[in-house]
């Protein structure tokens, strides 16, 4: 299976630069901040006598028969499936839950240093040269820290997404295939762009189907 649309859950997160703040040079501080066509026949030529009847020349498609083969193939929409099955919506909602929690920590870690920095800004001006490298240093380690915590909340994210995939892989995958051997298909298919059909089989779209088999108890 390709991969899912499920909600995008990327955490939304305030540049660290925005932390940054500008203490009064120190010397020897190096720190840095951070369409279809009918053709007409052509005439029919004949030598001597009276010319014969024009024949009428039939350039429809014939129909195909599409029982010809006896094939059935069954296609399917797994974003819709990831969507609208019960399954697919408490996937989604167990992952806007944490990313709704990582979103509330960031941002009140991040209130925190801004109310450091406008502290530190604030007592700058009476401060000696080694109290403000003291106290640069100690807040570059506090941003260096959220920093940290930010790019573990992105990674965990990016875990929770790809095993939610995994699971309603596995989920569609069982289902498709107690659905296709119960209804006798011959394959069930990921939906796509089709380029060319012949007609001579029989193609249906049982993403419903689907969606109802994967939310079945005997499927979980």
């Amino acid at each position: 299976m390709s991969g899912y649309s499920f909600t995008n859950f990327k955490i939304l997160i305030c540049s660290a630069a925005v932390l940054m703040f500008s203490i009064p040079a120190v010397a020897g501080d190096n720190s840095a901040p951070a369409a279809n066509i009918t053709p007409t026949p052509a005439p029919i030529a004949v030598t001597g006598g009276s010319p014969a009847p024009a024949t009428a020349i039939n350039t429809a498609p014939t129909p195909k028969d599409t029982t010809a083969t006896g094939l059935k193939i069954g296609y399917i929409d797994v974003n819709r499936i990831a969507q609208e099955s019960n399954f697919g919506k408490e996937v989604n909602a167990r992952l806007a839950a944490k990313a709704e929690k990582y979103k509330k920590d960031i941002a009140a870690k991040q209130r925190q240093l801004e109310k450091e920095k406008k502290a530190i800004e604030a007592q700058a001006p009476i401060l000696t040269q080694e109290q403000r490298i003291a106290k640069a240093k100690a807040f570059d380690k506090k941003v260096s820290a959220y920093k940290r915590f930010v790019e573990a909340a992105e990674k965990d994210m990016q875990s929770m997404q790809i095993e939610a995939a995994k699971s309603i892989d596995a989920k569609i995958r069982g289902a498709a295939q107690n659905y296709g051997a119960a209804n006798h298909y011959a394959a069930i298919v990921e939906k796509r762009e089709l380029f060319y059909y012949d007609g001579t089989t029989e193609v249906q779209d049982i993403t419903d189907e689907i969606i109802k088999l994967v939310d079945t108890k005997e499927q979980k």
